[in-house]
């Protein structure tokens, strides 16, 4: 964009219908305000960073990756193995925006990497599907991260590489095939996530 959303002027390139990154969860508007309302000490985005900095989803460099090449969901269950490292990831996009602590980018980054050269499966049950809540969160946290210059470009590609082969055709089955299941009119809610 021009860097006017959020001004009440007009995004050019959002008033054209293209994509303006970030923008899938947090826009950089929202960052701008995020780390305006901190620094003047403002709430309630003081206190709510604060707590973000208390928080174990923001360690500075000392999370380590639990990247490994298969989750599995369902009556074995280490799906926590990657939604912990998501909140982490997030946690330090966040404070890498807010604050600009490079640190925190680099943390965020580790674990990107990490996953995007490790992870090569979701596996289990019918309930395997609710991993793809994973997969939003963690492409969610990578559109953030894409505007930093330590992440680079053949680590993104891989990334990219990584939800398209891993999560995508959950995704794909479960739009067309329903998971093998049959039709059930709760579904379109379910369908329009995954969309």
């Amino acid at each position: 964009g021009d860097g006017t959303a959020g001004t009440g002027a007009v995004d050019t390139a959002a008033a054209a219908g293209a994509f303006v990154h970030p923008g899938q969860l947090n826009t950089e508007a929202d960052f701008e305000r995020m780390r305006t309302n901190v620094a003047l000490g403002e709430e309630p985005w003081l206190s709510n960073f604060n707590a973000l900095d208390a928080s174990w989803m923001s360690a500075n460099g000392s999370w380590p990756s639990h990247a490994q090449a298969t989750i599995t969901r369902g009556a074995t269950n280490d799906t926590s193995r990657l939604y912990n490292d998501i909140a982490v990831c997030y946690g330090s996009a966040l404070r890498w925006k807010i604050t600009g602590d490079t640190a925190y980018a680099d943390q965020a980054v580790t674990l990107l990497n990490s996953w995007a050269y490790t992870l090569t499966n979701v596996a289990g049950d019918s309930n395997v599907l609710l991993t793809e809540l994973y997969a939003y969160q963690f492409a969610a946290v990578a559109e953030i991260m894409r505007s930093y210059p330590g992440w680079q470009s053949a680590d993104i590609a891989q990334f990219q590489t990584m939800i398209y082969n891993v999560f995508y055709p959950l995704a794909h089955d479960f739009l067309i095939r329903h998971n093998g299941t049959a039709y059930d009119p709760g579904l379109p809610n379910g369908e329009t996530i995954l969309t």
